[in-house]
């Protein structure tokens, strides 16, 4: 971002810094979020609404627990996990793949999946789209697993 702009347009929102050049450029500087969850583009409290994509934006040195600790897939949706920096340990069907920086996990429309565990400090994104109304269904009779010693995809 050119430091003697006068058409930047700089905000701070919480924790999140916003630089808008013009309409149509927006820059984010990602470096000044810490144990934040944004949703940086989607519905309702995304930072930006988009009608055809959601994108999540995950930083933390704590890690999570999954909200809900049930399987679930999507009905339209193709799913991307994307780190930066950890890992995270997902559940796909009764596989357990671990996804590193520099890998991305693509989890097509109807198949059950969820994030088992993280491995911190974290940084990474995820993908979900296109985005629909119902599209997540959580299989409340498929409890997320527990990936075994040996088993990380």
């Amino acid at each position: 971002m050119p430091s003697n702009s006068k058409s930047a347009n700089v905000k701070t929102m919480g924790d999140l810094e916003v630089a808008k050049y013009k309409e149509d450029v927006v820059h984010i500087n990602l470096g000044r979020l810490k144990e934040c969850v944004r949703w940086l583009f989607g519905k309702e409290e995304a930072l930006y609404n988009s009608d055809f994509m959601s994108l999540h934006y995950n930083e933390t040195e704590k890690g999570w627990i999954e909200a809900d600790p049930y399987l679930h897939y999507h009905r339209e949706a193709e799913e991307y996990y994307i780190p930066l920096e950890g890992s995270l340990t997902i559940q796909v069907d009764n596989h357990f793949i671990k996804v590193g920086p520099n890998q991305l996990l693509k989890v097509n429309p109807k198949v059950s999946h969820g994030v088992v565990s993280v491995e911190t400090p974290f940084r990474g994104f995820t993908i979900r789209v296109p985005i629909s109304l119902g599209d997540k269904v959580v299989l409340k009779n498929e409890r997320l697993g527990r990936p075994k010693q040996d088993e990380d995809g």
